[in-house]
């Protein structure tokens, strides 16, 4: 059941239970609704019935729903054009008849995400062309869809009207054209304003809701979050069954007669994550909800899983959970607190079957006429009923199970195989002359371990497809079950997997992966591997790098950056079902794709239920990654170093210590290496335990192992493949970091990242000095005084960032004089009279190489402090071209500006490595004042990824959006730097 077949299903059923209810002094029975509001599809007729039971939302477990509203001075209000200077970046038009006298207060914020109305002329405005370059620089730099382009919102609130005192105008700039118009402001009535309100708009059904203290005069900022549960013009899906509100709704004639109604508290989770469901059943518990209804039909959404997870909520807080597919634990549609000890495999039994609508229909009739029966599943001890071996739950069939062919399993239309002990790839071939298509890529097949549990869960059917597996999962398959549909669809053709001419074939060896522990970092070395298994392999043996794998450090919360805290606030605290810990990833060197976060397992230490934990990935220039993702599902990668907000649904059985998790990467998929030759190939005796072949193959290999760099990883693991295309991984090997390898000597980076001048500065600024009064006490050293230290103090004093356009003249000369004292420990700086920087489409004379670093502890110091103030003095002399810097020191000669910025560039392009993160903002103003701002904004994103450009990040990236010329990117960059201004998370 998609989304949509049950959006309508809760909904109306909820709303109609009320309306054949007469009894005037009968208590109402308090229900919650787990599914999301936006998008929900509810037909406009049902408008009044939703008016009528709507008595609360809760959104603790969905974020995105949240407008921030900044106040409105006068500095960006138009009396005398009707109209205020929007988030967007151009004045808005705002309602003739809003007055824009004192007595009034304006807010301005952002609205983003999918469901908005008026989608179409949004999309329209994404097709409008930038500029009429061919090809256009953006071209690759656009991956903007309807839900990205921003419109612009107001709020006005009275502050001095007698009836209207407190009353709130929202309008929206849905159609993004600058011009509010009466359709899209909305009235908010004084007396209900923390109550949800509804409105229709033509076909549209919207809900707001302010936050907070919403009537506080004082209030620089406010909060108001909206909703679009129909109208949108993405709501195109009309469901073909009855959902489950229409279910509900056949049954609302039969509530006890002591009950007057059904009140309705909207609980909004938007993809049925662990921690999300936690904090959602926390506020039925505290919304006093006597039974909860939840969707079990979002996408990618494991029913069994979730399931199971409401079902021991449901005996922690108390409050009964329907869901509306059957499963291992709501065999009856109640989730049952005892039968959460029931194996995953189990599942195969709650395949939908014809007629399950009717079943639901009449399990919902028994269960409001009998709501104590209810309470008593409640109190059920979770995991309480015994559970037999595996191979009862298939019957007779059980003796036939084998892993050549499927059996069709006794309970219905499934059909199961086993899979051998030393398997290291399962396939199906669907005929004889068919190609083996990979088990997990085949819709409907699921694979269990010994123990009937799951493995993969939904990553396995909703990620990226690897050419070659992923071992960390294809090694968990060993010895378990795979379950599959009788029929299964492959390129638009219907198989049946009982057929004589449908078989399982299977890489097979008593070793499944090689282990090598190696000090090196970037050199190739030949190595002699040894291959142990039931199977002959080929002549040769191609190996790539398939995984990075990285382990994530526990970080507490005082060790995460500000911009990321602020970013995640929202998140935190969600009740106390939720448990929440920090991480830290590295970052991407750029040569990975995809990404996933997996516990690192551990004998010795409990290792947490994987469908209890959820993750969000956060960066420190304010960006929160949305929607968070399940432990194993993958996403792509970002060059930015990441931080990992990983929560739990706290349960009494959940381990008490942190989970131990580590990042797997994917590499880039490139070239197959050099071949690998056969150099040894015989037969032997094969191992009983690990093998039921009689005798073993073992084999030897000669090759070279790829030049990767350990990057900080703990693991880098290889696939060994057959030329033969498409071939499964034939063994994996793991080559791990030696964690006893020396640490290498300081480098004049570090000594960079860790300048004791620095350090003291903001010693003084945690003391409480300001930057006038730091600088005030650091005079200007004598001219003719040799003190790198004293210059260098005196120059970090003048360039601290709050002061230094007030003080450009003197940081470009300071720095200069801490130029001229490293040359006297280093010699001669490069530099160049014009700047040829790396991927400058501008040819300048040839660049002089950067000079080596010197071996001596003094010289590599003094090679720091030169890059350090090369680069200041760089961004002193761009800084001379800002706006505000112009207009109160306008640049006399701007051909002695160019020169003067080219030479300062060229010497720096010749002391560092201009990409690197810490320098790459100079490459960013050097390609922008030259008139390519695609090319800067490819730099800072790629290159810029942590460092000095983390606070101004999106800043930056609205300036060169802005010169894009593309309305709807320009739109974007400014929303999302108002944003991070006011410490909001970026998520569009």
């Amino acid at each position: 059941m998609t989304v949509h077949r049950f959006n309508a299903l809760c909904l109306a059923v909820l709303f109609f239970i009320v309306w054949p209810i007469t009894t005037a002094n009968g208590e109402k029975l308090r229900v919650g609704l787990i599914d999301p509001i936006d998008g929900y599809g509810l037909p406009i007729q049902h408008l009044p019935d939703l008016r009528r039971c709507l008595v609360a939302v809760d959104d603790s477990g969905d974020i995105g729903n949240s407008i921030h509203l900044a106040k409105c001075f006068r500095d960006v209000i138009s009396v005398p054009d009707h109209s205020v200077e929007g988030v967007c970046g151009r004045p808005v038009k705002l309602p003739r008849h809003w007055d824009l006298n004192a007595s009034h207060r304006l807010y301005r914020g952002v609205a983003c995400g999918p469901w908005r109305p008026r989608t179409i002329v949004r999309d329209t405005l994404l097709e409008q062309q930038s500029s009429p370059q061919s090809p256009d620089p953006w071209s690759k730099w656009k991956p903007l869809v309807e839900s990205n382009v921003p419109n612009d919102v107001v709020v006005r609130i009275d502050d001095q009207g007698t009836d209207d005192q407190g009353t709130w105008q929202v309008a929206f700039d849905w159609d993004a054209n600058l011009v509010i118009g009466e359709d899209e402001v909305f009235t908010l009535p004084p007396a209900r304003l923390e109550q949800p309100h509804l409105f229709r708009r033509d076909d549209a059904i919207l809900m707001m809701q302010p936050v907070g203290n919403p009537t506080s005069e004082s209030a620089d900022e406010i909060r108001l979050k909206c909703w679009t549960i129909s109208g949108s013009t993405r709501d195109t899906d009309r469901r073909s069954e009855p959902s489950l509100l229409t279910l509900l709704l056949q049954a609302s004639g039969d509530l006890p007669n002591e009950r007057a109604g059904i009140e309705l508290v909207w609980l909004d989770v938007g993809g049925l994550l662990p921690a999300d469901l936690g904090a959602a059943m926390d506020a039925a518990q505290r919304l006093d909800c006597e039974v909860v209804f939840a969707n079990l039909g979002q996408p990618g959404n494991v029913a069994t899983d979730t399931a199971q997870l409401l079902a021991s909520l449901s005996h922690q807080t108390g409050v009964a959970v329907v869901v509306n597919q059957r499963t291992t634990v709501a065999p009856d549609f109640v989730a049952h607190p005892a039968k959460t000890s029931i194996p995953d495999i189990a599942e195969f039994r709650d395949r939908k079957q014809p007629g399950s609508s009717e079943a639901f229909r009449r399990a919902t009739k028994l269960m409001l006429q009998d709501l104590r029966s209810l309470r008593h599943t409640v109190a059920e001890q979770p995991g309480s009923e015994p559970t037999g071996p595996i191979d009862a739950l298939f019957g007779e069939s059980a003796s036939a199970i084998n892993s050549q062919r499927f059996q069709r399993i006794d309970a219905g239309m499934q059909v199961v195989a086993r899979i051998p002990l030393d398997a290291v790839d399962g396939r199906v071939r669907l005929s004889d002359d068919g190609p083996a298509i990979p088990l997990h890529q085949v819709e409907g097949i699921r694979l269990y371990d010994l123990h009937g549990q799951r493995i993969g869960g939904p990553e396995l059917v909703d990620g990226p497809a690897f050419d070659h597996g992923w071992p960390t999962h294809t090694l968990d398959h060993r010895g378990g079950y795979v379950i599959a549909p009788e029929t299964i669809k492959w390129k638009g053709k219907v198989w049946n997997t009982t057929d004589r001419q449908c078989r399982l074939s299977w890489t097979r060896g008593t070793a499944p992966m090689l282990e090598k522990t190696t000090n090196r970092t970037e050199s190739e070395q030949p190595e002699t591997i040894q291959l142990i298994g039931s199977q002959e392999t080929p002549d040769t043996l191609l190996l790539s790098a398939v995984t990075r794998v990285e382990r994530l450090d526990r970080k507490e919360e005082s060790e995460v950056p500000s911009a990321v805290r602020q970013s995640a606030s929202h998140l935190l605290n969600r009740g106390p079902s939720v448990q929440s810990w920090w991480y830290r990833a590295s970052s991407n060197p750029g040569t990975v794709r995809h990404q996933t976060v997996l516990q690192e397992l551990d004998e010795t230490v409990p290792a947490w239920d994987q469908s209890h934990l959820q993750c969000w990935t956060l960066l420190e220039t304010g960006w929160l990654q949305t929607p968070a993702d399940r432990l194993g599902a993958f996403r792509h990668s970002s060059p930015q170093a990441e931080w990992i907000l990983v929560q739990a649904v706290k349960l009494p059985t959940s381990p008490k210590q942190a989970p131990r998790l580590v990042l797997a990467s994917r590499f880039e998929q490139k070239a197959d290496d050099a071949p690998w030759k056969r150099t040894q190939h015989q037969r032997r005796a094969s191992d009983p335990v690990s093998s039921t072949d009689k005798r073993l193959w073992v084999d030897e290999y000669n090759g070279t192992i790829p030049s990767i760099s350990m990057h900080g990883a703990e693991i880098l693991w290889y696939a060994f493949h057959s030329p033969a295309e498409q071939s499964p991984a034939t063994r994996w090997l793991r080559l791990s970091a030696n964690p006893n390898e020396p640490a290498e000597p300081h480098d004049w980076l570090w000594h960079y990242d860790h300048d004791p001048v620095a350090e003291l500065l903001q010693q003084r600024l945690l003391a409480g000095s300001s930057p006038s009064k730091i600088l005030s006490r650091t005079p200007k050293p004598e001219e003719t005084l040799d003190d790198p230290v004293a210059w260098r103090l005196y120059l970090l004093a003048l360039d601290q960032p709050t002061l230094r356009k007030q003080h450009l003249n003197e940081v470009i000369a300071a720095a200069d004089h801490v130029l001229e004292l490293c040359q006297q420990r280093l010699g001669p700086l490069p530099g160049q009279e014009t700047s040829a920087a790396p991927g400058s489409e501008t040819a300048g004379p040839e660049r002089t190489p950067a000079f080596s670093t010197p071996p001596d502890p003094a010289g590599i110091l003094a090679y720091a402090w030169a890059a350090d103030a090369a680069y200041r003095q760089v961004r002193a002399i761009g800084y001379r071209e800002l706006p505000d810097v112009i207009a109160t020191h306008p640049i006399k000669d701007m051909e002695s500006q160019n020169r003067e910025f080219e030479s300062a560039f060229g010497r720096l392009c010749g002391i560092v490595d201009i990409h690197d993160p810490r320098f790459a903002l100079a490459l960013v103003r050097h390609d922008r004042r030259r008139g390519h701002p695609a090319k800067a904004y490819e730099v800072l994103y790629r290159h810029a990824h942590e460092g000095p450009a983390m606070p101004w990040y999106f800043k930056k990236e609205r300036d060169l959006w802005s010169d894009s010329g593309w309305e709807p990117l320009r739109r974007l960059g400014h929303a999302r730097w108002f944003l991070r201004q006011a410490n909001e998370p970026v998520m569009h």
